[in-house]
């Protein structure tokens, strides 16, 4: 197993290389630091990590000042009168009608029966679970990237191998003209071979429509807007033998994205302690300065006083019941998500180690051909070219000839693709 993983870690390594001096992996650096989608979960990631910080400080002292000014249209007064004695009665307010307060406290919590510590659980497996999703996505990149790249070279062959066939065409339009005029062979076989160049003319600028199509989409995903190949598809490939069980092992280890769901799960966990937390007692410190002009009596009033709160949730309709039974069933449901993760990957990984052994099979079958088509131009060349062979023969091979190399074109390019997809399959 270790010398096929090491076949497999010098075919990745060997691609580069043979792309014009690694321009591949220019492309990929470039693509990690421009990619939109790299920066919007960093950004989350960020915001997370924020929050964990700010569910820790719930346990910082709060310091509270507050002032208010009040205006009362009627007070309460008292009447005191002395029986007997002829004095009229007395009456006096023992509070001002208008009147200041203000007050300054610091309190924090002693004890909050897990609140804290478990919120800031939860929060935090939610932030390392997006970031096991941030190197999914950057995988994810790198992976559309060299996608991108492979059908670039692989349109930029069939550009060739388009003007190569054009320019067998004109070729073999020139010997039908000659023949033609000197009367050896029909008008038919000179239309035939004008269609034929028509149609190669038609094929080029289908070849180049689609070349400027996957480069614009490889300028796109990489962030390079000024790119142009100097690569090639490399015309050999390097045998890849894997066990799929091992590799299928080693997707469920490293891909980010099943760690994301274990953390998720974890969080859940988390939230379920949490609301649990919902149904022990809380204890805190208050300390307080108070000041008021209020009471006449008294001038400037002020106090000064320190107190020690408990809370104790005894019954508020039953919620916190049904959400714990709420966080029961997110906590399954995640459970289920993972388990269903797993078999996603399984089948990537399948997929594309399938594809994989395909398209070295197809190279093989299509290397054949390309060497079967061009004895078949060759030999119908020169049964033309010695009246025993027909103007549509040598059509014919010139067709099957451009259909062979881009069969083999598209063989090699997806042989990339693929192994790029495994790659990014298994987590590496």
């Amino acid at each position: 197993m270790k010398k096929a993983i090491a076949i497999v870690a010098l075919a990745v390594l060997t691609v580069p290389s043979l792309c014009s001096g690694g321009e591949l992996s220019e492309l990929l650096q470039k693509a990690l630091k421009s990619s939109p989608k790299i920066e919007a979960v960093k950004e989350e990631v960020r915001a997370v990590s924020y929050k964990v910080k700010e569910t820790w400080l719930n346990y910082a002292p709060t310091l509270k000042f507050s002032y208010s000014y009040a205006d009362l249209s009627k007070v309460p007064s008292y009447t005191m009168e002395v029986p007997g004695v002829p004095i009229p009665p007395t009456s006096f307010s023992i509070f001002k009608r208008k009147f200041y307060q203000k007050e300054l406290s610091l309190s924090f919590p002693v004890f909050t029966g897990g609140r804290i510590e478990n919120a800031a659980k939860a929060l935090n497996e939610k932030e390392k679970a997006l970031k096991e999703y941030l190197k999914e996505v950057k995988r994810e990149v790198l992976k559309e990237v060299k996608e991108d790249y492979y059908n670039l070279l692989k349109a930029k062959a069939l550009v060739e191998t388009a003007e190569s066939s054009l320019k067998a065409a004109r070729e073999h339009y020139r010997v039908v003209k000659a023949f033609y005029d000197q009367e050896i062979v029909p008008r038919r076989d000179l239309l035939e071979a004008e269609v034929k160049v028509s149609q190669a003319e038609e094929e080029v600028e289908r070849a180049k429509g689609a070349y400027r199509v996957a480069l614009e989409k490889l300028r796109v995903d990489s962030g390079d807007f000024n790119f142009k190949p100097k690569g090639e598809l490399p015309e050999t490939i390097k045998e890849v033998k894997e066990d799929l069980k091992e590799l299928i092992t080693e997707a469920y280890r490293r891909r980010g994205i099943i760690k994301e769901g274990e953390r998720l799960l974890k969080a859940r966990k988390a939230q379920v302690e949490l609301v649990k937390a919902q149904f022990m007692p809380q204890a805190f410190v208050k300390l307080s300065y108070k000041e008021t002009d209020q009471y006449p009596l008294n001038g400037n009033f002020a106090s000064k006083s320190a107190s020690i709160g408990i809370e104790v949730p005894i019954f508020n309709g039953g919620r916190r019941f049904f959400e714990l039974l709420r966080a029961e069933k997110m906590k399954a449901k995640a459970q289920a998500q993972l388990e269903e993760l797993k078999r996603q990957v399984r089948l990537q990984v399948v997929a594309a180690y399938t594809r994989l052994q395909t398209a070295e099979k197809r190279i093989k079958a299509a290397r054949k051909r390309v060497e079967e088509a061009k004895e078949l131009l060759r030999d119908s060349k020169e049964r033309y070219k010695e009246h025993v062979g027909t103007s549509t023969e040598v059509i014919d091979a010139i067709t099957y000839l451009t259909q062979a190399r881009s069969s083999l074109i598209n063989a090699i390019a997806d042989y990339y693709i693929a192994l790029s997809e495994l790659e990014f399959t298994v987590g590496r």
